[in-house]
């Protein structure tokens, strides 16, 4: 198994899977070289005991078809793929596990770092979430109150105000000044 890297699509390829990049295939370049032989159908004169065959020229059998790498056609490894040794490969799997992004670098190799921080919408998006499911929690709370026919106590009023508020507060949603949630 050999282990492979494309930065375009962006990932790793395994020959086990992917198949191998190159074949060796004869060369079709190659054109087999001929040998001099004497001619076997040559038939030594009765008036001539020292005349010798002509010689002929005939394929060489016993040459040995060069072969040539190529691209293998049913690989699914890119080719702009480069090797990537197991040790590393290894290193970078434990790097993403831990959190780290893959990216390739100018030369076609890969590399691991840091993710970026998450934007501001996305920062938003969190409080955002948070906040609902604190809201959320304290619903029970207003609703156990109503059933029993009892006022809401004013401190989760407040609490609950003090939530849907929050995007309104100076530094939302980077910095935001939580509420407590009120002893009951």
């Amino acid at each position: 198994m050999r282990i492979f890297f494309a930065a375009e699509p962006l990932g790793f390829y395994d020959t086990e899977i992917h198949g191998e990049p190159t074949i060796l295939i004869a060369d079709p370049a190659w054109v087999r070289p001929t040998k001099l032989i004497p001619d076997p159908a040559w038939e030594q004169p009765s008036d001539n005991a020292a005349a010798e065959p002509p010689m002929i020229e005939v394929p060489d059998t016993e040459a040995e078809v060069p072969l040539v790498p190529v691209r293998n056609p049913a690989c699914g490894i890119p080719e702009s793929a480069v090797e990537v040794s197991a040790s590393r490969y290894a290193e970078l799997r434990a790097a993403i596990s831990a959190g780290k992004i893959l990216q390739a670098q100018e030369d076609g190799t890969p590399v691991v770092v840091d993710p970026p921080p998450p934007t501001l919408d996305e920062i938003a998006a969190i409080a955002t979430a948070k906040r609902d499911a604190l809201l959320q929690q304290s619903d029970a709370l207003v609703l156990r109150a109503m059933e029993s026919g009892s006022p809401v106590p004013s401190a989760l009023i407040q609490y609950r105000t003090d939530l849907r508020d929050l995007p309104t507060q100076p530094g939302w949603p980077t910095v935001v000044d939580w509420p407590e949630v009120p002893a009951l």
